[in-house]
């Protein structure tokens, strides 16, 4: 009960920042190119393209039509635009809106410099509350695309979504909860892997990044494993009607881990200098009714960069979006049984990351 109580205190915090961006005007970073096949003229105004927050990237969606939300979490030590940018073509704004007709595309921003004053918890409700204000008005699907460690702030974030929904706290925000049709998750490590835990599998993630995290946090990434694996076993609660889809890579990444980071590492089993290291194939892929499975022959940073229609990985991603757009009408979602039932019991925890 004091979890909740917190947890709830945190979305009434979390709805006063949203308040807050209403009266002060939107803050919305809008970044693209105006849809010929649309026929709009309207400009799109770049403000802080690699900044924090929601970033519009690509808005085909006409007046009065329904059309689909679309939703990038970049990794850690990621950015809105560079996770997803090869060859200088940004897919997800250069290719994906022209694939996919009435489709509006963000690309949400997150700070990697995880601390125990802003954690797990507290990305994931900004995340929340950043889609619930650029949502205001609509009732679309919503469809996430997590890589690495944003994979786990989609989770937290439906997760908070479903607890505000079932307690009828902040509908603003529990409202992105029922919208959510689906799940695309870029090599986020969900499960334990042998002898290895789930926060192993999640610091041997985490050192995969574009940046090579701290000692401390690698050490915090581990030690929250039992929250870790409390996170999983509720999403899967709360995910029964959203199909969700797991791809991991084939290709090991090489990186250069300093002596400091190995020692202090352990679980991740680094070698010494320069090693290859992929996340553990195991924990990246978890069998239920909705989940489909799904591998991409790349490594783990180019799981999310394409520069052509033709890789391999686009057509993938592609395909799952399609997939998932192609399920039940929204008439009838809303007409399936609501997914807040029978969850009042289910647990629920504090995703939170402490660097010592």
């Amino acid at each position: 009960m004091q979890r909740i109580k917190e947890t709830l205190a945190r979305l009434t915090r979390a709805s006063g920042r949203d308040s807050r961006d209403t009266l002060q005007g939107p803050r919305l970073d809008r970044v693209g190119r105006t849809s010929s096949s649309a026929g709009s003229s309207r400009e799109r105004i770049l403000y802080s393209a690699d900044g924090r927050g929601p970033c519009i990237l690509h808005d085909n969606i006409q007046l009065g039509e329904e059309g689909i939300d679309i939703v990038f979490v970049h990794g850690l030590f990621g950015s809105r635009l560079t996770s997803y940018t090869k060859g200088g073509v940004c897919w997800i704004r250069d290719l994906l809106g022209q694939d996919l007709p009435n489709a509006r595309i963000i690309s949400w921003g997150w700070t990697s410099a995880l601390s125990s004053s802003d954690t797990f918890a507290g990305q994931a409700e900004s995340l929340l509350s950043d889609i619930s204000r650029v949502r205001s008005g609509t009732r679309r699907p919503i469809i996430f695309i997590g890589h690495g460690l944003g994979g786990l702030l989609v989770k937290e974030a439906l997760v908070t979504a479903a607890l505000s929904r079932i307690y009828g706290a902040h509908a603003e925000l529990g409202n992105v909860y029922p919208r959510t049709i689906g799940c695309i998750f870029l090599a986020t490590p969900h499960t334990r892997s042998g002898k290895r835990t789930l926060g192993d599998c999640v610091a041997a993630t985490a050192v995969l990044s574009p940046s090579m995290p701290s000692p401390s946090l690698l050490r915090a990434l581990r030690d929250s494993n039992q929250l870790l694996e409390n996170q999983h076993s509720t999403f899967l609660l709360v995910s029964r009607d959203i199909k969700v889809v797991c791809i991991r890579e084939k290709l090991p990444t090489t990186i250069n881990a300093s002596i400091d980071t190995i020692q202090d590492a352990n679980g991740v089993e680094l070698g010494k200098g320069t090693v290859q290291s992929m996340v553990p194939k195991d924990s990246v892929v978890y069998d239920n009714f909705n989940v489909s499975k799904d591998e991409m022959p790349t490594t783990h940073l180019d799981m999310c960069r394409f520069k052509s229609r033709d890789d391999a990985g686009y057509i993938r991603i592609l395909s799952h979006i399609k997939k998932i757009t192609s399920g039940p009408s929204q008439a009838e979602v809303e007409a399936q049984e609501p997914r807040n039932q029978g969850m009042n019991s289910m647990p629920r925890f504090e995703m939170t990351v402490k660097v010592k």
